[in-house]
């Protein structure tokens, strides 16, 4: 199941058919090399991405799920099933109350074609699983733990693999990360601060 080839190309754009895609008749065996109007966002165009978009968002909204808003696009909210909904090109991520998961899947599935769901797992490269841990006054605590180590490791092995180096075992360090720079704020105005823009998302001074 693809994403984009659901979605049709607005515009026009014509392509040229490779022999395994051209129907075997006499008709289309008499033309040499025979060019034909492109209806769905194929993959490649530059474009598919942005229909495609536009495509599932437009269902998602028709069938209840209404968008968080402009700071964060692609989440969207159902105020009746209390389900939170991330969208990722095709990549479908639901959470909410789970009586009311398997509503929600039909819902998306009345206009788009998607894939059983799955448990959590991996996600955007990065290996998800809930975990539990014990305060030490008690309390317990639920989550999700995100765990990007055969990621990570996987960009070591290619960058080595590309550049060639004879490398059996990457060194370990202590501290892979740079230090931390939460004494001081990023991209911090020179001169009058009172000039500058105070984002309040990043809190970055602008």
């Amino acid at each position: 199941i693809q994403a984009y080839i659901q979605a049709w190309l607005k515009g026009e754009c014509w392509v040229c058919l490779p022999p395994e895609a051209r129907p075997n008749t006499p008709k289309w065996n008499k033309m040499r090399w025979p060019v034909v109007r492109l209806m769905k966002a194929l993959y490649g165009h530059p474009d598919s991405g942005t229909f495609w978009e536009d495509h599932c968002d437009s269902h998602v909204k028709s069938v209840g799920w209404e968008p968080v808003g402009p700071e964060w696009p692609s989440v969207y909210w159902h105020p009746k099933l209390r389900l939170l909904l991330v969208i990722y090109v095709d990549d479908f991520k639901m959470a909410g109350p789970e009586k009311n998961m398997a509503i929600g899947w039909q819902l998306l599935r009345k206009g788009l074609k998607i894939d059983p769901e799955t448990p959590l797992g991996l996600y955007l490269g990065s290996k998800q699983s809930m975990v539990e841990h014990t305060l030490p006054d008690g309390t317990k605590l639920r989550g999700v733990m995100d765990d990007m180590q055969a990621f990570a490791e996987s960009c070591v092995n290619r960058y080595l693999t590309v550049a060639g180096l004879d490398i059996k075992a990457i060194k370990l360090v202590k501290t892979p990360l740079l230090e931390s720079e939460s004494t001081r704020r990023a991209r911090e105005v020179l001169g009058d601060a009172s000039k500058g823009v105070l984002c309040p998302w990043c809190c970055f001074t602008f």
